[in-house]
């Protein structure tokens, strides 16, 4: 039900949004998720919100905001290279994602009455 989405929802993005006037606060009132790009960090504020989510009476949806970077060849021969070294397919059109943020969260928060489904979406945007 679309009535109380802004109830439901949870986001993780990156923690220089919570310095944007007005919209920052808004979201940490929210209960969003501020991300430092330092791994250990993040790893434990995961588990605790995921393990906190688990309480809440009512199903909440998880949004990963996944920062978007620019499309370079150079990202690109290190992404196939990636893939090689790790066994996994090469993409033509992407660069490989980086997944250990989703993997915690995935693994805190299993398919159950409070998480009943994962989406995964993507969206692309024309060059210029």
């Amino acid at each position: 039900a679309r009535y109380n989405f802004m109830h439901t929802m949870r986001a993780l993005t990156k923690r220089s949004v919570l310095f944007v006037p007005g919209f920052g606060p808004l979201l940490w009132a929210f209960e969003f998720l501020f991300l430092t790009r330092n791994f250990a960090k993040d790893e434990m504020m995961i588990k605790r919100a995921s393990e906190g989510y688990k309480e809440y009476p009512f199903p909440i949806q998880i949004c990963i905001f996944c920062e978007g970077t620019r499309f370079t060849e150079a990202k690109y021969e290190r992404g196939v290279q990636y893939a090689k070294e790790k066994g996994l397919k090469e993409l033509k059109h992407h660069l490989i994602p980086r997944t250990k943020g989703f993997a915690i969260l995935a693994q805190n928060c299993k398919i159950n009455a409070q998480f009943p489904a994962l989406y995964d979406l993507e969206f692309a945007y024309p060059r210029g």
